[in-house]
């Protein structure tokens, strides 16, 4: 038998009511089924008249690999996500840290990223309180002056009358030596007085928090 004509047969296998062809090199222009519903040109080109449910599941596959890699680049390692729920268990992808009692502020030369800071409540030192002084002076009141009142001794001495009898006579008439007399007023004087006045406060801590609203936070870092 001719060689070209027995690989030709050797090439075709059956089975059942199959019939299978298997060459190391086949050139056609085009390839038909024989119901007509596929085909394959030389150029590559394929055509089908349905696809079985396989191609869904291969597309589907394709889609979500595609969202996925999307949603990879959406929520980077670094990423700060506001929910109740940790976010992996929606996304299906990395490691999500709850952030608890922080603020978030926006970085910058002073506040470089991922620096923390601040405190909920805070102790004011000398240091930390503008500087002033408690100072006290006055002056007492002037009330002081008085005086004294008195009565003075009447000093009298006797002389004999022409008669024999004594008389008794003031040294002088002058109301300057004997009766009611009153010392000139003196005594008002003031006092000054200054000091610094007794510390006071319990040095206790202050709440130092703004006004807030508490939610979950979520920050990808893995």
């Amino acid at each position: 038998m001719n060689e070209k004509l027995q690989y030709i047969e050797d090439s075709f296998t059956k089975e059942g009511d199959k019939v299978n062809l298997e060459v190391d090199n086949l050139n056609v222009e085009c390839i038909t089924s024989k119901s007509g519903n596929f085909s394959l040109d030389s150029e590559g080109n394929l055509t089908v008249k349905t696809i079985n449910a396989e191609r869904d599941v291969v597309l589907d596959r394709l889609i979500k690999e595609a969202i996925l890699e999307s949603d990879k680049r959406k929520y980077p390692i670094g990423k700060i996500v506001i929910g109740t729920e940790n976010p992996a268990n929606f996304l299906g992808f990395g490691t999500w840290q709850q952030l608890e009692d922080v603020f978030l502020l926006a970085c910058s030369n002073q506040y470089v990223n991922g620096s923390i800071g601040g405190e909920a409540s805070v102790t004011l030192g000398i240091d930390n309180i503008p500087s002033h002084a408690h100072n006290f002076s006055g002056v007492t009141d002037g009330n002081g002056n008085h005086s004294h009142t008195g009565n003075t001794k009447e000093v009298r001495s006797f002389i004999s009358g022409q008669d024999g009898s004594d008389t008794a006579r003031p040294i002088a008439s002058s109301a300057d030596h004997y009766g009611l007399q009153i010392t000139n007023d003196a005594g008002f004087h003031q006092h000054s007085f200054g000091g610094t006045t007794t510390p006071t406060g319990s040095n206790l801590p202050h709440n130092n928090m703004p006004p807030y609203k508490a939610v979950y936070m979520w920050e990808r870092v893995a």
